[in-house]
Parts: C-alpha cells; structure tokens; sequence
C-alpha cells in the first residue's frame, strides 16, 4: 500500500530503511507537481518522519512530496493544496502529514482539498501543533490528529478524551532510528514524530479487508492502546467552568467550529456546537432537526446550564428573526453574532477572530 508523505522531502538512503521511494517530488510555489531534482545525503525533517514510519511498517511503499522548504522549513497553504490535490488526483489511500498551519484563515483553502481526499476513501493522519495546538489539517473533521507526550516511548500510544485534547491520539515521538553510517539516536519528543507511528499503525489496519473510515480506525487502536492515566492531560473543565454554546448557519460556520471548540476547550471553556448542519463528530457537537432550531437552542441551553449561547451568522434574515429570543434568562443567554462586517470574507476565522472570541467571553465571565 501506498503513503504519501508531505514534507521536506525524503532523502532516501540517509537512513537505510528510505532508500526505496515511489517517487520524489517537489510542489512549487504556483502548485506544479515536479521531479525533485536532488536528493542531498543528510538528514532532514520528512527523512526522519519515513523512517519512523519504515521501522513500524517496512513494506510501506513511500512516495515523498516535498513542500517545506528555506532554513524555517516554510510553505504556503496553496502548496499544501497542491500537494493534497495531487494525492486525490494519484489515488493515495494514505497521506501523512508532519505539518500544518495554526492560521485557521487558511480553513477554506485547505479544507475542499481534505474533504476531497476523505470523500475518495483516503485517509489522512497529520500532527498537531506544539503541545497539541490548534493546526489543520489535524483538527479537521475526518482526519486522524497525533499530538505528542514526553512520557510515552517507542510503540506507546493512547486515545484521547472527545474534546479535551483536540486531536484523538497522543503517542510517542522518541524512536530509535539509525542512519546509513550506523549511529543510532533517537527522535526528539515532538507530534511530528509522534504522527508517522500512528500512519504505521494505520498502514497496518488498512492492509486488512474492509471499509475503514476514521472512527473504524480510532475504534481498532484501542486494542494496542495505553489505558488513559496520569501520561495524558487531565480534562479540561469542572462544574464552575464557563459553558458555552454555540450554533449557526451559513458556509463559515463550519470553518468557525472546527476553530472554535478546541480553542476554547484549550483555554479552560466548556463549549458545544448546536446546528441542523452537519457537524464533526464528537460529544461537543449536538444535532438539531429542522424544526424550530432556535428553541431547542433554548432548551439546551437551561437543560445544559449553559451560561452563554452564541450564534455565529453570515444572513442577515436570521438575525431579524433572533430579534425575538436574544434575551433567554440568566442561565443561557443568547447573543447574537454579526460576521458579516464589510469588506469580510464570511470564511476568513483568522486566529485574531478566535482571541477576540476569547476577550469577549472573558468579559461576559
């Protein structure tokens, strides 16, 4: 089975576990596909990445699209695209990513190419950011987000708590790997040597018969995985943390929830998307039917004890119709969100959009 891997390129016999590749590409800055020209011999970030994934898997076919590239190991959102569309276009059943980007104004650049892959079947397993940050592709809806723990070593992993961590795996960064002049050392601890044990494992599952979506995948890893303990992160949230709901219409919203809720999980918030749209799977997100969505938000919000519901919208006819059910009662008030300021993309939920969500709900606290 064939892995795409996203990165820096491979450098295929730096480590003897690389030296075979399906192919060595190169994504340029106006989304051409192309041979790599070279391959130095030296150690690089994707060279590492295909030999953690080699030493769990070592019939793994590899095929290395490198996108990263400068002394900052940088690309644009349009070269990761780029990237994703040619894995569609080849049929790559499993993509790995030791990347992203933390800017969440790059969701609609990113997210069609994501959905693209999943719709074909693929599967696509990438890191989270530092300390298991907000990053996309890791926290979209679909894909398989590994974050990292310095407790864990080797094969180790764990499934993570819905919500609390962001991402539905931590695993271990520290492999022992050997280069092609017999010294051996180990990877530091980081997601994005955390993420290629878990594309092994994947890789592993997939070689099986079967249909294997992301929660069929999630749902087989508990068999290898560690029970939660004192490794993994306590929960986020107790009793007295501030609960907040929100829901929304139009195509931002979506963008805006998949950015939302782990942020705000992440900073001490309990929160839950409401809508009649389809929503990431999780225990954060709760379905409404398409009748009288505004007063089942109402009756979440006392079931719930929520202190604060917000509505997310780009149509101004529904904010005339909240006109009526803005003011709830103490326990869940609804406030109601205008994202459709002039000049605005109503897709654009850049990181700043996501602090200023944060500054208004410390103010409401």
């Amino acid at each position: 089975m064939k892995i795409a891997i996203i990165d820096d390129g491979v450098n295929a016999g730096f480590y003897p576990n690389t030296d075979r590749l399906l192919c060595d590409l190169r994504v340029t800055p106006e989304g051409e596909v192309l041979p790599r020209k070279s391959a130095p011999l030296r150690k690089s970030h994707g060279t590492i990445c295909a030999a953690i994934i080699r030493k769990y898997a070592p019939n793994a076919q590899l095929a290395s699209l490198q996108i990263l590239s400068g002394a900052a190991l940088r690309a644009t959102p349009f070269e990761l695209r780029a990237a994703l569309e040619w894995c569609a276009k080849e049929r790559y059943p499993l993509i790995h990513m030791s990347l992203g980007s933390r800017q969440t104004s790059d969701y609609p650049i990113l997210a069609p190419a994501v959905h693209q892959l999943l719709g074909q079947g693929a599967v696509i397993v990438a890191a989270s950011g530092p300390d298991g940050q907000f990053s996309i592709p890791a926290y979209l809806d679909g894909v398989i987000g590994v974050r990292a723990d310095e407790h864990f070593e080797g094969e180790q992993y764990a499934l993570n708590p819905p919500a609390v961590c962001g991402v539905p795996i931590t695993a271990s960064g520290r492999h022992e790997i050997t280069d092609y002049t017999g010294f051996t050392g180990y990877t530091h601890c980081c997601s994005s040597y955390a993420a290629p044990l878990i594309t092994a494992r994947v890789y592993q599952l997939l070689q099986r018969p079967g249909d294997w979506d992301r929660e069929r995948i999630l749902a087989a890893l508990q068999e290898g995985a560690l029970p939660l303990g004192s490794p993994l992160p306590e929960p986020v949230g107790t009793e007295e943390c501030f609960r907040v709901g929100i829901t929304g219409t139009g195509e931002g919203f979506r963008g805006f929830l998949d950015a939302a809720l782990p942020f705000l999980w992440k900073n001490g918030y309990q929160c839950w998307g409401f809508s009649t749209e389809r929503l990431p799977a999780g225990e954060t997100c709760i379905p409404l039917t398409g009748s009288s969505p505004v007063r089942q938000v109402q009756a979440l919000c006392r079931k719930m004890e929520l202190d604060l519901a917000l509505l997310y919208t780009v149509r101004p006819e529904v904010l005339e119709a909240c006109d009526a059910c803005v003011s709830l009662d103490t326990a869940g008030r609804m406030i109601v969100s205008d994202c459709s300021a002039p000049g605005r993309e109503p897709l654009s939920c850049a990181q700043t959009e996501m602090n200023r969500l944060l500054e208004y709900l410390e103010n409401c606290e």
